[in-house]
């Protein structure tokens, strides 16, 4: 349903990446065009659960990247 989060972790992620990834779209650009980005884990022990999902979209070489461990609003558990 729109509006809600997916269940898995790894599922946030890649919805999230692809919003991203539709958003650089509608401007003529890809993810390949991304020099750096900041991301936010609520809990850094899932990092290799990001990290696996942020590897599968973007490609090498890959943007520079600083992940910081936060609380985040409204149940989220990931940001980019």
């Amino acid at each position: 349903m729109e509006g809600e989060l997916p269940e898995l972790f790894e599922d946030e992620v890649a919805l999230a990446l692809d919003n991203f990834s539709a958003t650089l779209g509608a401007l003529g650009m890809t993810l390949s065009d991304v020099v750096q980005v900041t991301c936010v884990l609520t809990d850094v022990a899932t990092f290799p659960d990001f990290d696996r999902v942020y590897r599968s979209r973007f490609a090498a070489p890959f943007p520079a990247r600083m992940t910081y461990g936060v609380a985040l609003a409204g149940g989220l558990r990931f940001e980019i």
